[in-house]
């Protein structure tokens, strides 16, 4: 009989799927832009994620679970810390959330309540490319600290994935934003990464195209 056990569980989507799913389908052949990043990406993801972490990668969506513990907490963010700057690193955006509750997975199978609440958090608060930690998560390691986390003016805490010494990753925000504000299902998104830039590399590092004009 399967025994569900209580795990801290992350939800991870990418953003932009479907758009390289069809682009890829439809590309020449050994003109594929995308499939060939995300398989890279999931080998290097693996390669660097601590044993005791579970990591599925299926589809647009990437799934880890862990103890529920504060070492293990710790692990996870890290995990998707450096999942989420590998993505950046080749222009993808992703989102989600990070919860706990019953789980259980093998190779073949996953049956999470821990999961549907991380999946909710990602559909319902993240918004922006950000991986949230939902509430009842940080209440119960309310009492350690982590350096993986930032907690936003919404009340949340996100993943901390820029890293003020990889300055590539402003010219990568920058590219992202100068290409995709004229976007309306973007712009909310990319202004977020912009700000979220500035706040982790210094005022004006990114250049916010004008909102306004006469």
């Amino acid at each position: 009989m399967i025994t569900l056990e209580t795990r801290i569980v992350a939800f991870v989507d990418l953003l932009g799927y479907k758009e390289m799913v069809i682009h890829d389908s439809e590309a020449a052949a050994g003109a594929n832009q995308y499939v060939d990043k995300l398989y890279k990406i999931s080998k290097q993801v693996k390669g660097m994620v601590d044993p005791a972490i579970d990591l599925k990668f299926f589809s647009d969506c990437v799934v880890l679970s862990t103890a529920p513990v504060f070492a293990s907490f710790q692990k996870i963010c890290k995990a998707c810390r450096d999942l989420q700057s590998q993505f950046l690193a080749e222009s993808i955006l992703v989102r989600g959330g990070i919860s706990f509750g019953k789980h259980f997975s093998d190779a073949d199978f996953l049956f999470s309540r821990g999961l549907v609440d991380a999946y909710l958090l990602e559909v319902e608060k993240a918004r922006t490319p950000r991986i949230i930690v939902s509430p009842d998560l940080m209440d119960l390691f309310q009492e350690h600290a982590t350096n993986f986390l930032v907690r936003e003016r919404d009340g949340l805490a996100f993943v901390d994935y820029l890293d003020p010494e990889d300055r590539n990753q402003i010219e990568i925000a920058q590219s992202l934003i100068d290409r995709g504000i004229g976007n309306p299902i973007l712009a909310e998104k990319l202004i977020w990464l912009g700000e979220y830039v500035n706040f982790r590399f210094g005022t004006a590092s990114i250049k916010l195209a004008d909102r306004f004009s006469s």
